[in-house]
């Protein structure tokens, strides 16, 4: 729980997010240094340092928000494991007045709602079995019944916000979409992915039969050091038969089956000015994309499974749709207007050639470019903390934070704190 270097960083977070995120599972996990200077202190920067790379859409990456990686469910899911005791109130915020219970509330219930969004109507959370088995040890953890019981319709379940999470779809839940890749030999996924497949498949289900059971979480220690690994929930899983005795001729060779994706540039064009282009993929294998289109005064975000919304897919995705399908490009405006409010405060500008003070200044930014931050707004009896999304929590934006909202406009807030 101590520092490695004198600016108070760990070496835990050189991994990257899920770095940070596992050494506060093992902080958590049987309450190390708690009540302690070091393991507050330890926890906070470990809290701050998952909510500061949450994106702007709900969902965490490998990497910081500065670099823009794509979104990547199984990071984000497992975010959500590390934050579920915070959410819950099952333990105190070590420094409230710095990080405080509503910004994780907020953090938890934003990649909730994506999550759902980017569930399939087989159950299925992205396309994948790791982002499945991931969601389920996260919904587990934070209260949420994963196999939908309980849901009236599939209305899904109620977090301490009390909005309403839905995690059913087409009345499929998120076990269902995991037992669609039990391959009936007791492994899940592809020949390729098999042993991870089948190893996140298999602490996935005792996170949820833990649940079932009103046990603690998955990463709990119980007071003799050990982990409590008894089960004893009852999954029905499909039996498959064995197949018969091969012939001493050698079978037929399987054909692997195809389908037709059309990639509609949606307003933009193909470098051979088309608007669409067509690639044939192999159903059960990863996406292969056309080059990217370009579209005057837009930046290009990446592909979707909708004209507007729906789940994205890039070359990481599996082909699970066997029939002919269209792909839509998304796009972000390339000049945006951000404005900046000072929240209570003043912010020194310049008008006529004098120098003023206003409440709020508007100013332009390019898609993909690092935010220009005016100069520190001023409010007396406080000290300000920063510009963040919202006017209460949200996500911190600095000066090495990229543009990235799709919107043509945004505000950013100045947050304060008493002297």
């Amino acid at each position: 729980s101590d520092p490695e270097k004198s600016d108070g960083s760990y070496a835990a977070v050189k991994q990257g997010t899920n770095g940070g995120i596992f050494a506060l599972i093992a902080l958590d996990c049987r309450a190390y240094f708690a009540g302690t200077l070091e393991g507050d202190t330890a926890r906070e920067y470990y809290l701050k340092f998952i909510l500061d790379r949450q994106h702007e859409d709900g969902t965490w990456s490998l990497g910081d928000v500065a670099s823009a990686p794509a979104p990547d469910a199984d990071i984000t899911a497992m975010a959500l494991q590390a934050l579920a005791p915070y959410y819950l109130g099952e333990i105190d915020m070590p420094y409230p007045e710095q990080t405080s219970q509503g910004a994780v509330v907020a953090a938890v219930d934003k990649a909730l709602t994506w999550l759902s969004a980017n569930q399939g109507s087989n159950g299925v959370i992205y396309g994948s079995t790791e982002a499945t088995t991931q969601t389920i040890i996260a919904l587990s953890a934070l209260g949420i019944d994963a196999g939908g019981a309980g849901d009236a319709g599939g209305a899904g379940a109620v977090g301490v916000t009390g909005s309403a999470v839905n995690f059913v779809k087409n009345g499929k839940s998120a076990i269902d979409g995991l037992l669609t890749f039990h391959n009936g030999d007791g492994s899940f996924g592809d020949m390729q992915r098999k042993p991870m497949s089948t190893e996140q498949a298999a602490y996935a289900l005792t996170a949820y039969d833990r649940f079932k059971h009103g046990k603690s979480p998955l990463y709990s220690v119980g007071e003799d050091g050990a982990f409590d690994w008894a089960c004893g929930l009852t999954l029905v899983i499909p039996v498959i038969p064995s197949p018969p005795a091969a012939p001493e001729t050698p079978p037929a060779q399987t054909v692997p089956a195809t389908c037709a994706v059309t990639f509609d540039a949606n307003g933009g064009s193909f470098a051979s000015k088309a608007k669409t282009a067509s690639v044939l993929q192999t159903v059960g294998g990863n996406y292969a994309l056309p080059s990217k289109p370009t579209r005057k005064k837009y930046a290009f975000i990446g592909w979707f499974a909708a004209k507007s919304g729906g789940a994205a897919v890039s070359s990481a995705t599996t082909v699970s749709n066997a029939a002919a399908h269209t792909l839509w490009a998304h796009w972000a405006v390339t000049k945006k207007q951000v404005t900046f409010d000072a929240n209570g405060g003043k912010l020194a500008v310049k008008k006529s050639g004098k120098s003023a003070k206003a409440k709020k200044v508007a100013v332009s930014a390019a898609y993909g470019k690092k935010y220009a931050l005016p100069k520190t707004p001023q409010r007396a009896g406080y000290r300000f903390t920063g510009w963040y999304t919202a006017k209460k929590g949200g996500v911190k934006i600095t000066k090495s934070t990229k543009v990235l909202f799709a919107a043509g406009k945004q505000t950013l807030y100045a947050q304060w704190r008493k002297k």
